[in-house]
């Protein structure tokens, strides 16, 4: 699988996340270096320009600063192919009623397991 890690951090806070990333040899881009944040709706903002400017099969969004990667792609891939393969997003994180409201409007089926 063609798989990429996005995350955005705008400050210099993102460390553990990217030694994680390095030791598991997962390649990663990071968005939105040095930008100012005028709302959360900027995050999702960053997240879709950044979608637009990759080409990989698949992408993990993920968080900077309380992330840490522990498993490799071939286990991370594996449990999504096993599990999740009928669904065009999924999603991982605190939920958000007004942060899923963006997600609802995109038509795409959909499976959140934050509960």
């Amino acid at each position: 699988m063609d798989t990429i890690v996005l995350f955005i951090e705008n400050e210099d806070k993102h460390f553990h996340l990217v030694k994680s990333l390095n030791i598991l040899n997962i390649d990663y881009r990071r968005l939105f270096e040095g930008g100012v944040w005028n709302n959360f709706y900027d995050k999702m903002y960053q997240y879709i320009k950044g979608l637009e400017e990759i080409d990989n099969e698949w992408v993990i969004l993920s968080d900077s600063r309380d992330v840490l990667f522990y498993k490799d792609l071939d286990v991370i891939n594996s449990v999504y192919q096993k599990h999740y393969s009928e669904y065009d997003m999924v999603i991982h994180g605190e939920d958000d009623s007004k942060g899923d409201m963006l997600f609802r409007t995109t038509g795409l089926k959909r499976y959140k397991f934050s509960d």
